[in-house]
């Protein structure tokens, strides 16, 4: 039987990628991708397949590990705020190195929220259109 499940975005993509066989989430807090890793440490579908989890010290020390599991044969996500792509970059690009990248492996993910200016362009919208 099929369960139907009312997800938020961030927990529909952790929620695949379990689906999709990934073996180990690797994140630097910060919302809104905390979410993401707090959902896959906790749904049973990831202790029943020893999904590893692991908070770092930092957004490069993330990558690494993911890249790590990469090199070894596992599919991998990495979770950081936008601007911790400035932390990680010297590692993503790097990882290039090896051609399997492009094909599968370690996923970035890299949610933003969205800024001051969209919110008040949405709020203007919305007065001017009652």
């Amino acid at each position: 039987m099929r369960v139907k499940r009312l997800l938020l975005g961030d927990e529909a993509l952790a929620l695949g990628a379990l689906h999709a066989g990934l073996s180990g989430v690797y994140a630097y807090p910060g919302t809104p991708s905390t979410e993401i890793t707090e959902f896959i440490q906790g749904d049973p579908l990831a202790r029943e397949r020893g999904v590893r989890s692991r908070w770092c010290t930092n957004e490069k020390t993330a990558m690494e590990a993911a890249l790590g599991m990469f090199y070894a044969g596992k599919r991998a996500l990495v979770c950081m705020k936008h601007v911790g792509m400035n932390v990680c970059a010297d590692a993503f690009v790097n990882a290039g190195i090896r051609e399997e990248m492009e094909y599968r492996g370690v996923s970035v993910i890299i949610p933003q929220r969205e800024c001051m200016q969209t919110l008040a362009r949405k709020n203007r919208q919305k007065k001017a259109a009652q």
